[in-house]
């Protein structure tokens, strides 16, 4: 009798299991083409299938699993080394966690995360990828609290791009789909008040990157972030971040934003970005994962660079979104300030139908240095399933 009751409870549960999962899957094609004018665009082609499950573990969804990964295929000639196939297909899992999410009686949060998930540091430009590790958070009203640590070592190099020193021991190993990353173990603690004054939100951050390949290239980082409305229509975002490398230098990255939506429909916007050089005492900025700091041909990091940008975004009958920018960009590599260039994007994206959309964007770097020109133009097309 204990057997047969045994037998109908897993049975159960299973099937309770198998009727909450949920799957989908995106399919994207993405035409671009890239050069240093109009005349001399070349082609990239990307076409991805992206596919994603998600399985609860319990009734409440309090508990689950949830999995995503892809197939890339590119073919990309705008690479001016010939000897460099253009054809290239990449595989990779860019999420495999596990997921405990419980509100507790005195109205707090608590949640768990433990796998292979993406992590966001608070600036924006430091530490922006998929890792495998594990984050802890806990919130109540007035404080939130969370800390982080992973490793990047079996991450896809192919899909994300991690910055070493220029001399570094990091060899690149695997098969042609998927290749493995450098190891960093990078981690983090993270206080927010979100109710410090009048709504404003203060949030600390420590961030580090301990190094593994031995480089000795251990990086930290102390962030400071300030946010709010300051009526309904006008906010503002302010964040600075204290770098250094093994605490032998001091370097700086400082954003300050300023939004004004005067409609539902619309948002205008005003950033300015410095990421220091060899400027006085500041040595040069580095961060954690590579991210493009301008539409120039080079395209820098975030390191001895000021930008400046005004933009807008806009929704058109709630399935049209458009959005246009402009922006400049000035080199502070060393003590001198020099002008870099001029840069804009025109972007829009058309909601056909729930599961269907297409999407274009446009940009161009007018540089000081002609050989920064780039023009660079792409039609995106997704289906959801």
């Amino acid at each position: 009798m204990k057997k047969l009751l045994s037998s109908i409870v897993l049975t159960g549960l299973l099937a309770a299991s198998l009727s909450a999962f949920e799957w989908g899957g995106i399919f994207n094609n993405n035409t671009g083409f890239t050069g240093s004018d109009f005349a001399g665009l070349k082609i990239d082609q990307k076409d991805t299938l992206d596919l994603w499950a998600k399985n609860p573990l319990n009734r409440t969804n309090t508990q689950y699993i949830a999995a995503e990964g892809y197939y890339k295929f590119e073919y990309d000639d705008t690479n001016p080394d010939k000897s460099i196939s253009p054809v290239s297909n990449i595989v990779n899992v860019s999420v495999l966690k596990y997921v405990l999410s419980q509100e507790l009686k005195n109205k707090s949060q608590l949640q768990l995360s433990a796998g292979r998930f993406g992590f966001n540091d608070q600036s924006g430009y430091i530490l922006n990828q998929t890792n495998d590790g594990l984050q802890f958070s806990y919130g109540l009203t007035s404080l939130n609290f969370s800390v982080f640590a992973g490793y990047t070592g079996l991450q896809n190099s192919l899909s994300v791009t991690i910055i070493t020193p220029d001399e570094t021991n990091y060899q690149e190993q695997g098969i042609s789909i998927y290749k493995l990353s450098p190891a960093y173990l990078p981690f983090a603690a993270n206080v927010t008040l979100p109710s410090l004054f009048a709504n404003q939100t203060l949030n600390v951050e420590a961030l580090g990157c301990i190094d593994l390949l031995g480089d000795n290239f251990n990086r930290y980082y102390a962030t400071l972030s300030l946010n709010g409305n300051i009526t309904k229509i006008f906010g503002y975002s302010l964040k600075t971040t204290v770098g250094s490398i093994n605490f032998n230098d001091v370097s700086n990255l400082s954003s300050v934003t300023l939004r004004f939506t005067p409609a539902s429909f619309m948002s205008i916007y005003a950033e300015g970005i410095y990421a220091s050089g060899e400027n006085g005492f500041l040595k040069p900025f580095k961060g954690i994962t590579s991210q493009k700091a301008d539409f120039s041909m080079s395209e820098p990091e975030y390191s001895g660079l000021i930008k400046a940008t005004l933009g807008c975004t806009g929704i058109i009958a709630k399935r049209i979104n458009l959005g246009a920018q402009f922006g400049v960009v000035f080199d502070c590599l060393t003590e001198t300030i020099e002008y870099k260039g001029l840069q804009y994007q025109i972007s829009g994206g058309w909601n056909i139908f729930s599961d269907l959309q297409l999407g274009f964007t446009m940009s161009q770097f007018i540089a000081n240095n002609a050989d920064e020109n780039k023009t660079a133009l792409s039609v995106n097309l997704a289906l959801a399933f």
